[in-house]
């Protein structure tokens, strides 16, 4: 481990780490900034180590600004003072507004943005919000040490049977990207978790034969205000399911094959998410559903989900499943199901 660390650590920005063929022994590799880790044609075992993932990659928060009210689709911002603040900075967005506190405050209204250029107060930014933020809830600007622009490449990723661990971790990630991996026996955290996130892309990775030990083991899992970002031509077998949760906005699932789901194949899960398109996957026999929409326990509605050409073969139960929570207070709205093929 520590090896390979040093090697990503004293890398130039821009620069490319290659793992050489061969079998090495980890517990945890950080992945910094600007690094591309090619680790194509290398396996690595993870070590005896509970609780923590093979490679991690987490931004830092820095200095917090607060924000006076800015409107959807703005890409001026306001805020009470720009001092440390300047173009090309990556900030997060976010206030105290969820949408759902029981149990728990969870799905938080946030997104990343990048600053494109400022004029004394104001602070314009490269996109346009995809939120509103509002001074009741005490909106505010954080300039963000993203894990940006960093790629992995590659590589056979396996945890062991009876250890506790999960494969990937992106926290506070911008423009990353996750190809060409093969991650086996990941557990109860994840397959490849992506938390917080903006223009992520995951393709082209065999996600295998998850542990479920110790409680539900998901493939991927985008969360907590991941926007903008992409799976794209996976292959996922014998994971619990996949699933994008707590507000998380703009996001993708296609052309993914998933077969032996222990749940469902893809589900939004009825935390809040909105403007999730599901388009060419294929899903074989789910122990559940081959794509879901919620459940009965659902904290807050999913919005403007859209299934499309997709292609469900031998579920457990049925192909799609639309489901508010049974006390009425909680429905999903504007899901959209066009072009899908469910065999039986």
């Amino acid at each position: 481990t520590a090896m390979i660390q040093r090697a990503l650590d004293s890398v130039a920005p821009g620069g490319v780490v290659h793992a050489h063929r061969g079998t090495y022994s980890i517990s945890v590799l950080n992945l910094p900034s600007n690094v591309t880790f090619d680790a194509t044609g290398a396996t690595f075992v993870r070590q005896n180590v509970a609780n923590s993932w093979m490679l991690n990659a987490s931004g830092t928060l820095g200095t917090t600004t607060a924000m006076t009210n800015t409107p959807l689709a703005s890409t001026a911002v306001t805020v009470t003072s720009a001092a440390g603040l300047a173009a090309g900075q990556t900030v997060l967005l976010r206030d105290s507004s969820y949408q759902y506190c029981n149990p728990g405050c969870q799905a938080q209204n946030q997104e990343i943005n990048t600053i494109y250029s400022i004029s004394g107060a104001t602070v314009t930014l490269s996109n346009p919000t995809i939120g509103a933020y509002t001074t009741v809830n005490s909106p505010t600007l954080t300039i963000l040490s993203a894990i940006s622009n960093s790629k992995v490449i590659g590589g056979t990723w396996t945890i062991p049977t009876g250890t506790e661990a999960g494969g990937m971790y992106l926290l506070y990630g911008y423009n990353t990207s996750i190809t060409g991996a093969t991650i086996s026996g990941a557990s109860l955290l994840g397959t490849i978790r992506v938390d917080t996130s903006a223009f992520v892309t995951l393709g082209h990775n065999l996600l295998k034969d998850a542990q479920t030990t110790f409680g539900d083991s998901y493939g991927i899992v985008f969360n907590e205000g991941t926007h903008n970002s992409r799976s794209e031509s996976n292959i996922l077998t014998n994971v619990t399911e996949n699933t994008y949760s707590n507000n998380s906005r703009y996001d993708s699932f296609n052309n993914n094959i998933i077969t032996g789901a222990t749940d469902s194949g893809f589900n939004t899960h009825g935390t809040g998410n909105s403007f999730i398109l599901a388009q060419g996957n294929i899903v074989n026999a789910s122990a559940q559903y081959c794509f879901a929409v919620g459940y009965s326990s659902d904290f807050a509605s999913d919005t403007d989900i859209t299934f499309d050409g997709n292609t469900c073969i031998n579920p457990t139960k049925t192909g799609f499943s639309i489901a508010g929570n049974t006390n009425g207070l909680v429905d999903n709205a504007r899901v959209t199901i066009t072009n899908n093929k469910v065999y039986n």
